[in-house]
């Protein structure tokens, strides 16, 4: 399919612009060490942990949210087994921030939970996870956290060599793998990738479809079902990358443009558009698939200020072009674009230091604006064309005194959305929608203040974040057969405010180490999905108070704001082990938990169960290894109109075999299985909970070599 490209000329000519402005001839200094996607004034006494080498290697999963799944904090959003998006202390959706490479993903994964993030993580080189509000770094969208992608797209150093690295993995079901090489000519370092990824449908140990609880829910029962397997989640996806950038030793600038596609099936009864609505005819065999594209142009920069009051600058930007067409047996029955551009600066200075005293760390003053242009056209258009514009200033700035530490930032931003008009169909009549233009102006503030002593510390955190409606919160009004609900946005709504505080600790006993995290949040105006206690009827195209047929009746759901709290903790003890003459490692303990209420007593949906895991890590010369048991306990605070899950348990094991590299050339091969008891385990974070569990047994062997 082919999109417009009309918000792509003014931003590209600026990015291309920039990137080819001549720089002096610098020499390569040897010395130069830049850590990638290190934000060097960022706050580091915030919960914030991160994933790189081995240990992001070894969680790596088809998508992103089954990758961090398993991090203290942070579950997976599951919506069958090829859409999973990251669960930050029971947030996600318009709460998480997801970047990549230092701009946002700009699809439609916070628009909708059947629509997956457009990366692929086998090239992800880090992951860094913001427990809590995010909103001063990466504004109102992440007030409840936010995930960090780097990569290698666009070099930030001279390599000495040309190389080359490459990475396959597979097993019964799946197979996936990426190539790249890099080089450099003189100032001049480049890359490219290529990668691409194919998986059948998944297996699961029962049945797909929980009847009883589906009965429960609706109150009524479908024969359609299937056992061992979730039916149209076979998926394919491909893509690539040419990068390149001017590096000398004051800085490097660079650019990269990339390109990926991915084809997957929705799980029976999860999108389904073998509802009858009209204009579509119902089918016995549903094959609701998404075949999803993204085109980006992105910029970075970096460059060392040799200036007495500034000493680092930061910039990053990108033009993407999103879009998908969801077909139904192979027809086009809808088709979504997003048309998106961003442009981030940051500075790091000392500005604040002839006020402060000497204990004035670095600070950051950073501009971020972006635009986007969503449309969706055809049957399931549940929002009008919405143009939405955002700008903000924010900083942050720390200060230490001894054992002290205080950082504090702040954000202002300005959110703009002008919708078009459009036209819905209620019981045969045509109704004519003009929604209303809305203007926010969000504020966040964010101050830690750590002690830090011998063997340990404490952190205090809080946050007054605030964040402006999403499109679909405002605008929603039709059926939304991804979440199966009618859903009806509320035009009045206004900024949803959110109070934070989180105490974090660690210390050493002896050799045991002990960390921990405790956080509470209230909302006074927390925006969320209400049920009305009616029915969306996909024959007639009515609403009505009961529901006559499972196939053609949607919950229907209106956008609404009310106070409401959420708290939780994070908890881990780990101590290493030594055997001597035959191995050593480290032995961890984690547990997680979060809770959320509105204050008339319901419970928030969509929450993640409590968790305790055991971890043992294990190595002996050039074998590695990693044994995990997690403990899913059941989930009895649902939600309204939601059911309740079991406890499961899974184990998962990894291997490696990795023999100390020749000079540049290095391989390894790496055995992984997850969930070997091939335990049934129904997400409560996840959407479609009663149509698809979490996959079954998954082995897959796999091999890294770098020449």
């Amino acid at each position: 399919m082919s999109y417009p490209r009309r918000a792509w000329p003014p931003l590209a000519a600026s990015i291309l612009s920039t990137s080819l402005l001549p720089l002096p001839a610098y020499a390569q200094d040897a010395d130069r060490v830049q850590v990638q996607g290190q934000r060097t004034a960022a706050p580091s006494a915030e919960p914030v942990q991160v994933l790189r080498g081995e240990a992001l290697q070894r969680r790596v999963a088809p998508t992103l949210g089954a990758t961090l799944q398993y991090e203290p904090g942070v579950a997976n959003a599951s919506f069958g087994p090829n859409v999973g998006l990251p669960v930050i202390r029971g947030q996600s959706g318009p709460r998480v921030g997801v970047t990549v490479g230092g701009t946002g993903t700009h699809d439609a994964s916070t628009f909708s939970a059947d629509h997956a993030v457009m990366t692929e993580p086998l090239l992800a080189t880090r992951a860094t996870v913001w427990r809590g509000p995010a909103a001063v770094r990466f504004g109102g969208g992440a007030i409840g956290g936010a995930v960090e992608l780097e990569n290698a797209r666009i070099p930030q150093q001279l390599p000495e060599s040309p190389q080359l690295a490459a990475t396959v993995m597979g097993g019964p079901n799946i197979v996936a793998g990426v190539a790249s090489a890099t080089g450099s000519t003189g100032a001049f370092a480049w890359y490219a990738d290529a990668h691409g990824r194919q998986q059948g449908d998944v297996p699961i140990p029962g049945w797909a479809l929980d009847s009883a609880a589906l009965e429960q829910q609706f109150g009524l029962v479908t024969a359609r079902n299937t056992y061992g397997y979730i039916a149209n989640t076979n998926s394919r996806s491909d893509g690539g990358s040419l990068g390149g950038s001017w590096v000398g030793p004051q800085g490097w600038l660079g650019a990269s443009l990339s390109t990926f596609r991915m084809d997957y099936g929705i799980p029976p009864g999860g999108h389904s558009h073998a509802v009858s609505i009209p204009g579509v005819i119902e089918t016995a065999d549903e094959q609701v698939r998404i075949d999803a594209q993204q085109t980006r142009l992105d910029l970075r920069g970096e460059f060392d200020l040799a200036w007495p009051a500034a000493s680092l600058l930061q910039l990053n930007g990108s033009l993407s072009d999103y879009g998908h067409d969801e077909t139904d047996n192979g027809r086009v029955v809808t088709t979504f674009e997003n048309r998106a551009a961003e442009l981030r600066a940051e500075l790091t200075h000392r500005l604040l230091r002839p006020l402060l005293g000497a204990g004035a760390a670095e600070g950051t003053l950073g501009l971020h604006a972006e635009r986007s242009d969503v449309s969706a056209l055809g049957l399931e258009v549940f929002m009008p064309k919405t143009l939405g514009q955002s700008a903000a200033l924010f900083g942050v700035q720390g200060w230490r005194s001894g054992d002290w530490l205080l950082e504090a930032g702040a954000r202002i931003e300005y959110v703009d959305y002008v919708p078009q008009r459009y036209q819905v169909v209620r019981d045969g009549a045509l109704l004519l929608k003009i929604p209303p233009d809305r203007r926010f102006q969000p504020f966040s503030l964010s101050l830690a203040t750590t002690r830090r002593w011998d063997d340990g510390s404490a952190t205090l955190t809080a946050w007054s974040a605030q964040r402006a409606p999403a499109m679909q919160e405002l605008y929603a009004d039709g059926p939304h057969l991804a979440t199966r609900t009618y859903d009806i946005g509320n035009p009045n709504l206004q900024l949803e405010k959110l109070l934070g505080l989180n105490l974090g600790a660690q210390q050493l006993l002896q050799d045991i180490t002990l960390q921990g995290n405790v956080y509470g949040y209230r909302s006074d105006s927390y925006i969320y999905l209400r049920s009305l206690g009616r029915f969306y009827n996909a024959d007639t195209g009515g609403i009505r108070f009961e529901c006559v047929r499972l196939e053609i009746c949607l919950p229907v759901m209106r956008y609404e704001q009310a106070p409401a709290t959420l708290a939780g903790f994070e908890l881990g003890a780990s101590r290493p082990w030594v055997v001597q003459g035959l191995a050593q490692g480290q032995v961890r303990l984690e547990a997680d938990l979060v809770r959320g209420r509105l204050d008339d007593g319901q419970n928030l949906p969509n929450l993640p169960p409590a968790r305790l895991s055991l971890t043992v890590e294990a190595q002996r010369a050039a074998w590695s290894g990693e044994a995990r048991l997690v403990h899913g306990f059941a989930q009895r605070w649902p939600g309204e109109n939601q059911t309740p899950t079991a406890a499961y348990t899974q184990l998962n094991v990894a291997l490696r075999y990795a023999p100390p590299p020749q000079g540049d050339r290095a391989w390894s091969v790496f055995l992984s299985a997850n969930n070997i008891t091939n335990a049934e385990i129904r997400n409560s974070a996840s959407l479609l909970r009663n149509y698809a569990p979490e996959p079954g047994r998954v082995v897959q062997l796999g091999l890294q070599v770098q020449l």
